[in-house]
């Protein structure tokens, strides 16, 4: 069978290109394989299963990622994406979502985002329930939402199964909204293009993702643009979740995870991208003047205002 799948990519790699031969190929076997993604690059397997499953592949392991203190991402490896070389020849356009595993998990999504990829209309709503969803609601807000691994404004995929997963209402504003807008901007200013890798980080058999892990990396100025490798953590400050079930309760003072620190600081408004930076930040420096604004404020409350940070220097 091994060799009868060789001379099946060989075929299919002249054919059509490494990343997409090595997606359906691996579409074909996925009675071999329960939990393989449909991935371009085999760097990516399936989502981290245990604290265990280390890293005999070099992919990210529970053990590997800091415990949440506070904030909603952690950047990795200095920042530096692991890219193979065959991600980086995939046809500009290429969006690869891999299958669900056996309990229905998600397992990745793998992208050459640019402006072909971008929704030409607006969305349609999602149905889907992804693993661990349930209604909880506290104060009046819904816990959880449908997340994608990549987003709809980069990739016009809506209620795509592959590409959704339970995430919190934290863990998708405060976490994932400010990369993502990242991403667009800069794909909107320049019409290039971004590398994309999102894996979502399970632990044994629980239906609700631990966190996400994010790589990206704008391809043709090699980085300079946007370069990430962040994981970010699936979490509702005050709320203690179940992650086998999805079930959850509102923390005691015990319970309480650590709260960030969100005292007064110096940041740039982009009023019209609605960014907030850091005043070191390069893309702080490059905003128009009539767009511009120095403030001292606290982070908190310009996320409450509508702002989303900037996701080159996470302020």
């Amino acid at each position: 069978m091994a060799a009868s799948f060789r001379r099946l990519l060989n075929s299919w790699q002249r054919r059509l290109g490494a990343a997409f031969a090595f997606a359906v190929c691996l579409c074909l076997l996925a009675g071999c394989a329960q939990s393989a993604p449909l991935l371009a690059t085999e760097q990516v397997s399936a989502p981290v299963a245990s604290s265990s499953a280390a890293a005999q592949d070099g992919s990210l392991t529970i053990d590997s990622i800091p415990e949440y203190s506070g904030e909603a991402s952690v950047v990795l490896a200095g920042g530096e994406p692991s890219f193979a070389e065959q991600d980086y020849a995939a046809a500009y356009g290429t969006e690869i979502y891999g299958v669900r595993d056996g309990l229905g998990r998600a397992t990745g999504a793998f992208a050459v985002v640019g402006p072909e990829t971008l929704p030409a209309e607006e969305r349609k709503g999602q149905r889907f329930r992804p693993t661990g969803w349930n209604d909880d609601a506290y104060d009046g807000k819904k816990l959880y939402e449908r997340c994608h691994l990549i987003a709809h404004c980069l990739t016009a995929e809506d209620d795509n199964p592959q590409n959704l997963l339970t995430g919190t209402r934290y863990l998708n504003h405060t976490g994932m909204l400010g990369y993502e807008n990242s991403i667009l901007e800069y794909v909107r200013g320049t019409g290039n293009h971004v590398l994309m890798r999102v894996v979502p980080v399970f632990e044994g058999d629980e239906l609700l993702a631990r966190g996400i892990h994010l790589e990206a990396l704008s391809v043709e100025d090699a980085g300079k643009g946007i370069k990430l490798n962040v994981y970010l953590y699936n979490v509702q400050p005050g709320i203690v979740i179940d992650y086998a079930t999805g079930k959850s309760h509102r923390a005691s003072e015990q319970e309480a995870p650590p709260a960030a620190d969100d005292a007064e600081c110096s940041y740039v408004l982009n009023t019209n991208t609605r960014r907030f930076h850091l005043p070191t930040c390069k893309n702080a420096q490059s905003i128009k003047e009539s767009n511009r604004q120095d403030v001292t404020a606290k982070r908190s409350d310009l996320i409450d205002q509508g702002y989303a940070p900037c996701g080159a220097c996470h302020p």
